[in-house]
């Protein structure tokens, strides 16, 4: 783990219109360079900046931190690498942002996705393999960096799941396709039309896979199929 330098926050330390603005820093360094993560804006949404050397190189709109935590550093080829968890609150518990310096100043900063913490690996051909808990959509995401270059892929997880709510569309009349687990068009089509027909909220967000299937279930029993 590496701990910033330097860090201060001043939470709701302004109010502006009523509404309270937070503001935290905190000052790294690497590669020989010195890095400040900056986050400004009202409650968790405002702007992110990011300084190598005193010069502001990113910023970003949207999510902010309420608190930035620990990072983890990372020795690349050419790079040290940084990933930097924030607390962003009850809405996005956990925020991660990698950023990159190379011994020439130069920096890439990106936004992990999801709010939950990553294990993060050295990949087989170098660069990271960063690996995200299941969302409560089922689907697991995989981010890779290397050389500068950040791919994502999502990996369909909690199959036994799907293959369950395949199922139950089926008996309800509707076509999710073959019971295989695998969230292809069909099946979100069919999910779709559910929660359409029945009034139903999307697995997508607070509900999550237990409560969908349980709610599922129930229609299927009312329907008496």
């Amino acid at each position: 783990m590496v701990r910033p330098l330097a860090a201060v926050a001043l939470a709701a330390a302004v109010l502006f219109g009523g509404t309270a603005h937070a503001q935290e820093s905190a000052t790294y360094s690497l590669n020989g360079h010195t890095i400040e993560l900056r986050t400004e804006g009202p409650g968790t949404m405002g702007t992110v900046f990011v300084s190598v050397d005193g010069r502001v190189v990113e910023q970003f709109e949207g999510p902010s931190f309420v608190s930035i935590g620990s990072a983890r550093r990372f020795a690349l080829p050419d790079e040290e690498v940084l990933v930097i968890a924030g607390h962003g609150g009850s809405i996005c518990p956990e925020i991660n942002w990698l950023l990159s310096v190379t011994a020439g100043g130069g920096a890439m900063v990106h936004r992990l996705p999801g709010c939950l913490p990553p294990d993060i690996s050295v990949g087989p051909q170098g660069g990271l393999v960063f690996v995200f808990p299941p969302g409560n959509d089922g689907v697991q995401r995989e981010m890779r960096y290397r050389d500068g270059q950040v791919a994502e892929v999502e990996r369909v997880t909690g199959a036994s799941q799907v293959v369950e709510a395949q199922r139950l569309l089926a008996r309800l009349g509707y076509d999710p396709g073959p019971a295989d687990g695998v969230m292809g068009t069909r099946t979100r089509e069919a999910m779709a039309a559910y929660e359409r027909d029945f009034g139903r909220s999307p697995v997508f967000g607070l509900t999550g896979w237990t409560h969908y299937l349980t709610t599922l279930r129930e229609d299927v029993a009312r329907a008496g199929r």
